[in-house]
């Protein structure tokens, strides 16, 4: 299940603990994401900067439509302001869709969504 693989990824970068790593590495890097992450259209570079995504990740993130990668980006920036863990989940689905949940110390961000290849081949027009 790739999509599940690359949502586990994205959730162990996306800790408090490994982004107070990665910071205590690079000062500047919490507010270089959070800008990142506060960009519209934004939501794909700002993960790449975190996690080194492959062409085909890249691909699949970016075939998500952007109204929902949007409300994945907004939920994934309040969870970074707020220092809560950042949580991505996948489940299959037929179309795109974002579940987001806030809860304690953390975010939560289920992505449902198709199996890649996305987007699929177009069917022929029935006759």
């Amino acid at each position: 299940m790739p999509n599940y693989l690359l949502m586990r990824k994205l959730q162990q970068h996306l800790t408090p603990g490994h982004l107070r790593e990665v910071i205590a590495e690079n000062e500047t890097f919490a507010s270089q994401l959070a800008e990142q992450l506060g960009q519209p259209g934004q939501l794909v570079d700002a993960l790449h900067s975190i996690v080194e995504l492959t062409p085909d990740e890249r691909n699949y993130l970016e075939s998500i439509p952007q109204v929902v990668r949007e409300s994945m980006r907004a939920a994934a920036l309040q969870g970074v302001l707020d220092s809560k863990d950042v949580f991505f989940h996948y489940a299959p689905g037929y179309e795109f869709e974002a579940r987001v949940m806030e809860y304690g110390g953390g975010v939560s961000i289920e992505l449902l969504g198709p199996y890649p290849p996305y987007p699929r081949e177009q069917l022929p027009p029935s006759s």
